[in-house]
């Protein structure tokens, strides 16, 4: 099966992103133990401080939906909302070629 990537811009309200990446680590210490998840990486531009960045990889399908209908995940967005200025941009991507696949 293909692997599955995504992209995801989560806007953040002015000011809260430092608190926001902070939340973050409730997710990555659930990824971290998942080994569906190849990549997680939280990221951030000084071009567009009300944001994160999330470039996320994972082994297939049925890892990335595993994630995502996971138990803590629902909890996780409870946590995040806070923060949230809008819904996150998410761009599904099918992984063609690079260093790490």
């Amino acid at each position: 099966m293909s692997k599955v990537a995504l992209w995801v811009r989560i806007p953040v309200k002015p000011g809260t992103r430092a608190e926001a990446a902070e939340a973050f680590q409730f997710a990555l210490d659930h990824t971290m133990q998942d080994d569906g998840a190849i990549h997680y990486i939280l990221s951030e531009e000084e071009a567009d401080p009300d944001a994160l960045f999330v470039w996320e990889l994972y082994a297939n399908q049925e890892a990335f939906l595993g994630h995502a209908s996971a138990p803590w995940f629902k909890e996780f967005g409870g946590l995040l909302a806070q923060f949230a200025a809008g819904k996150p941009e998410m761009h599904f991507l099918n992984p063609l070629k690079g260093k790490g696949l």
